[in-house]
């Protein structure tokens, strides 16, 4: 009898021992997984079973964590994509693959691609198709983002049936991770100023100048033509005194005639009628003590 006691005691002990550490091993496990939704069930009333309700009690505390934690971060998350959103000027990140990270409702709309054929694609791709990311990005990968010379001249956009000009910025977005002290590059923002509302107002005063500068020209015309027959001296001769009088007009209508001439030409100039061709000069060297206009022959 005592034989046959030992024998079941032998057989099933280990059994006894190991399946309720193979389960607690096999919980374990699921938590450093992050499956924190795992519990473990032992029916013993035990060490183990006290084990089990602790190690329970442990996974539904992180179950909860977890699930406040991603529902905080999530509601950040749509936080941020809600001002970003609402921005009225277009946004768009890309990390530091060159892929899309995000873009707000104006970047999709003078881009004119769905935001699900932008989230997540290399801009490389995109911009294989749209002429618009091509021009975006052409600093950012002949530059890596480091010249900016060329970065804030205006961008002409049609877009929703109109025309507009956006001032294009590039930012290089670097984080320090935690516990060190180098900073790495984890993406770029591309920022599009919308500055159509700056640039009308400069075509508005560049079209009254030249509006201006059109009319004056007719009674300046007028005056030099009056000046003309007051010198002619079949209407009658004049005084030394009157003919200094009408000199004097004379110049100062050939100096008005001049001023809205370079007034005209400027119009012109900004709306690319004309195109100027700069030539190098050697500026004069002034002595730098009497008058500018005495030079000291160096």
């Amino acid at each position: 009898m005592i034989a046959l006691i030992t024998f079941s005691f032998v057989v099933n002990f280990p059994s006894v021992i190991a399946t309720p550490i193979d389960t607690l091993s096999r919980g374990i496990t699921d938590i450093a997984n992050k499956n924190y939704r795992s519990r473990i069930h032992l029916t013993q009333k035990d060490e183990f079973g006290d084990l089990a309700n602790s190690f329970n009690i442990m996974a539904a505390k992180l179950e909860e964590y977890e699930s406040s934690n991603l529902a905080s971060i999530l509601f950040e998350k749509k936080r941020i994509e809600t001002i970003i959103n609402n921005m009225h000027d277009p946004v768009i990140g890309i990390d530091e693959h060159k892929k899309v990270l995000f873009v707000n409702n104006e970047a999709v709309k003078i881009l004119g691609v769905p935001e699900k054929n932008l989230i997540g694609k290399a801009v490389q791709d995109i911009a294989v198709t749209n002429d618009l990311m091509r021009s975006l990005i052409r600093e950012l990968m002949e530059t890596d983002g480091n010249d900016k010379k060329d970065i804030k001249k205006p961008l002409k956009i049609y877009a929703d049936g109109k025309e507009s000009f956006f001032e294009k910025d590039i930012l290089q977005i670097f984080s320090t991770p935690t516990g060190e002290k180098e900073k790495y590059q984890i993406g770029y923002v591309i920022l599009l100023k919308n500055i159509t509302p700056f640039k009308e107002l400069d075509f508005a005063k560049t079209n009254f100048i030249a509006t201006v500068s059109h009319e004056l020209k007719t009674p300046i015309s007028a005056i030099k033509m009056s000046l003309q027959l007051l010198e002619d001296e079949r209407i009658g001769t004049a005084n030394g005194e009157q003919k200094q009088l009408i000199q004097n007009i004379a110049d100062e209508a050939d100096r008005l005639l001049k001023i809205t001439g370079e007034l005209l030409n400027m119009t012109q100039v900004e709306t690319g009628k004309i195109q100027l061709n700069l030539q190098p000069s050697n500026a004069p060297r002034y002595c730098g003590v009497c008058c500018r206009s005495c030079k000291n022959g160096n």
